[in-house]
């Protein structure tokens, strides 16, 4: 007869945490074609997409993972230096999850002050993911308040417009800039005639949003000429996607080929 232990399935094995394994940059550029700034996006290891392990990270993991983007963040501005582009805004990606924990304001303040030595400024990009916890909600408004008013620029992200509901980022006039993302607008299955029509007719909501709000609008995920073409004949202030300019990696810094 067996060992009753060799009858017991194993368990599987403990998922290894999430870390960062690269850090790209990707421009985000103003109606002129001129670099305004980059989005700072996040690589982590492990078998999952980074969106997925994201998802799935604790509030500890995200923390430290935020942190370490922070710091590699400023590294690679130090490194491209200020003299070839003044006033860029870097976008640093930050779930609401970390934004609630107060621990992230020393960091942020810290990043704050050593990109505007390089002639730079930070921009915290608040991701679409919502806090469950009536108390971890508050906390998230009151850091935000808090970052206000230490001069930090807010956006918020993955926006669907028009708003199906207020969110309380805008309501509280607490954000500078809205990014959209057209990829949730299903334009890959939409031909150009359809797409150009469905994007025309956001022009009424996004006016309203930008005239209460007071915030510049970001297109982002733009992938072809048209959808370009039609964003510059909305009143999107910036521009960000694979037809402009693909992300490149700044960390691990790649060697020359």
């Amino acid at each position: 007869m067996e060992h009753p232990s060799t009858l017991m399935p194993s368990p599987d094995p403990v998922a290894p945490a999430p870390r960062l394994s690269a850090l790209l940059w990707q421009p985000i550029f103003d109606r002129h074609g001129q670099l305004h700034g980059h989005e700072h996006l996040a690589r982590l290891s492990g078998r999952d997409s980074t969106e997925s392990a994201f998802a799935a990270a604790s509030a500890q993991q995200l923390w430290e993972i935020s942190c370490e983007v922070l710091e590699k963040a400023c590294h690679a501005c130090l490194l491209r230096g200020c003299a070839q582009a003044p006033g860029l805004r870097e976008f640093v990606n930050m779930e609401k999850t970390t934004l609630a924990d107060p621990r992230i304001l020393a960091p942020l303040l810290r990043t704050q002050e050593l990109l505007a030595l390089q002639d730079c400024r930070l921009v915290v990009e608040i991701t679409e993911r919502p806090l469950r916890d009536p108390r971890q909600r508050l906390r998230y408004i009151e850091n935000l308040y808090r970052l206000k008013r230490q001069g930090i620029v807010l956006a918020l992200d993955d926006c669907v417009l028009p708003l199906p509901r207020e969110p309380v980022e805008l309501a509280e006039e607490l954000c500078d800039y809205v990014k959209v993302d057209l990829s949730q607008l299903g334009l890959s299955s939409l031909s150009e005639h359809a797409g150009r029509a469905l994007l025309e007719a956001l022009a009424e909501p996004m006016q309203r949003c930008i005239d209460r709000y007071r915030v510049e609008m970001i297109a982002e995920v733009i992938e072809d000429q048209w959808q370009y073409e039609t964003m510059l004949a909305l009143p999107f202030s910036y521009f960000q996607g694979y037809h402009l300019q693909r992300p490149h990696q700044v960390w691990p810094a790649l060697l020359p080929q």
